[in-house]
């Protein structure tokens, strides 16, 4: 979420064993660009690039995307408004078992302590655990 030119999405697609790696940026110059380094990157390449899935990108707002089936994310969220993490945090717990969630920032409630969530809140199980 928040994929801008999409380097992580395409260095994820080259690297690693994925059946699908998708991008997902609200600023559509930067999808464009995404779209761009990808055409290139399979233009400089002797060889055609074996993608398990060709990587994707969308010019969406998070809120319009289903990503209930991902299991992993990675969220570019240093300027991601508090309200926002809050409304992503809140969609993350409708994830499969075992779904991964990186973020670059911790979600408001894991700023400040536990006091921040009531006991029973489906959103301890995104809690950073310092081990």
């Amino acid at each position: 979420l928040g994929c801008g030119a999409g380097r992580l999405v395409l260095k994820a697609a080259l690297t690693r064993k994925l059946g699908r790696t998708k991008g997902i940026e609200k600023v559509s110059e930067r999808v464009q660009l995404a779209e761009q380094a990808l055409n290139k990157l399979e233009t400089l390449v002797a060889t055609p690039l074996s993608w398990a899935a060709r990587p994707e990108f969308a010019d969406s707002d998070f809120g319009d995307v289903d990503f209930r089936d991902a299991t992993a994310i990675f969220m570019a969220s240093v300027y991601f408004p508090d309200e926002l993490m809050m409304a992503l945090a809140h969609r993350f717990v409708e994830l499969r078992d075992g779904a991964r969630i990186a973020s670059l920032v911790r979600f408001p409630f894991d700023r400040h302590g536990q006091n921040k969530l009531s006991a029973d809140s489906p959103l301890h199980a995104l809690r950073i655990i310092n081990k």
